[in-house]
């Protein structure tokens, strides 16, 4: 199924049951136990009480990500490609952002580290069902559970003014952009493909950024041109080292607080509460298309504004930095302009504006 979206920019995934699982961007344990209306993805009124229950957890993964679109960044973040899980993304999240920016397209090389820690997460238990309530307002769904854990991107990517640079560079050179030698041979072919590139190096990730972490970052070049990567790499080498040192990342990770990944929902039925008596309807499949259609355009608009910002910061002329930045400033307003769109068309999805070609 497609990745579609609306209203608090979720990623849904269906279960063999009727649970369902979403982004938690918008969600909070003070929302446990609100009703969900599960066909247009907005929270109702609580019509139960109970008790929140603390879960922890303490495991981590790292998956390498190289060369996948924002499709594919999302489904494998989130297993699709080991459980067939659906998805679901919505505008105006953290999430969403992360997700557009470290893809690659036609004009974008890209490789990342990504790191998930599970921080835990809270349950709503001992459910009964309020006094005196309107059960037409309590939806289909209650949220049930809000998972805690943290998605850090380290991310590098080769940006290419023309397509045929692009498929030059894939096509000749065999290396994976965040682990390759630097011998002789691998740096020479490198430059010789890149030397009209942007290579960037980014952290990007569904929380906040660690103070040092982004004191690195700020520290250390992040654009390089194509035949000039050393230092670029080595500000690559830092950032990982300082992702898994033990005085690096994992020390950070015990003062910050918790960031809430996902949110789960059950349907009544589930929890034994028959008086709440709303059968979920099915999902729009027109619904889902036309929203990944919009997010479709969305990403590219991100990936062009992220293009031109990396050829600005390595613009060794006035004259070519007055060039770039004129495209930046312009690709830039050119996302904006799309934001609001974006918003009307996850409220409102079935409008003319939410259809292909854009404006």
């Amino acid at each position: 199924m497609k990745p579609f979206g609306l209203a608090f920019l979720c990623l849904l995934l269906s279960l063999p049951v009727a649970s369902r699982e979403y982004f938690g961007d918008g969600y909070s344990a003070d929302d446990l136990g609100k009703g969900f209306n599960s066909q247009t993805y907005q929270s109702m009124p609580s019509c139960l009480e109970g008790a929140v229950v603390t879960h922890t957890q303490g495991k981590g993964e790292l998956n390498f990500l190289n060369q996948l679109d924002q499709r594919q960044v999302r489904s494998r973040t989130f297993g699709e490609l080991h459980g067939g899980v659906n998805l679901f993304i919505v505008a105006g999240s953290v999430s969403s952002s992360v997700y557009h920016t470290n893809a690659k397209d036609d004009l974008t090389v890209s490789s990342s580290l990504h790191l998930y820690f599970d921080e835990g997460h809270h349950t709503f238990e001992n459910r009964q069902v309020l006094d005196n309530v309107d059960t037409s307002q309590c939806g289909d769904s209650f949220v049930y559970q809000v998972d805690y854990g943290r998605d850090i991107f380290l991310t590098s990517q080769l940006h290419f003014q023309s397509v045929e640079d692009y498929k030059k560079f894939v096509t000749k050179v065999k290396i994976r952009l965040l682990f390759w030698t630097k011998t002789k041979t691998t740096v020479k072919e490198f430059k010789e493909y890149a030397q009209n590139a942007v290579l960037t190096v980014k952290v990007s990730s569904n929380g906040a950024i660690p103070a040092s972490l982004q004191a690195l970052l700020d520290s250390k070049p992040t654009s390089c041109k194509g035949d000039e990567v050393d230092e670029c790499m080595d500000t690559l080498n830092q950032l990982s080292t300082y992702l898994f040192e033990p005085t690096g990342l994992a020390q950070e990770m015990n003062t910050m607080p918790p960031v809430i990944r996902s949110m789960h929902t059950k349907q009544y039925q589930e929890s034994g509460h028959y008086s709440i008596n709303q059968i979920a309807l099915p999902e729009q499949e027109a619904l889902m298309s036309i929203v990944d259609g919009v997010e479709e355009e969305y990403g590219a608009r991100v990936r062009q504004e992220q293009r031109v910002k990396a050829f600005y910061h390595v613009a060794e002329t006035e004259e070519e930095q007055s060039i770039y930045l004129a495209q930046w400033q312009a690709a830039t307003a050119y996302r904006e302009a799309f934001e609001p769109v974006r918003e009307r068309c996850f409220r409102t999805p079935f409008e003319n504006e939410c259809l292909p070609p854009f404006e």
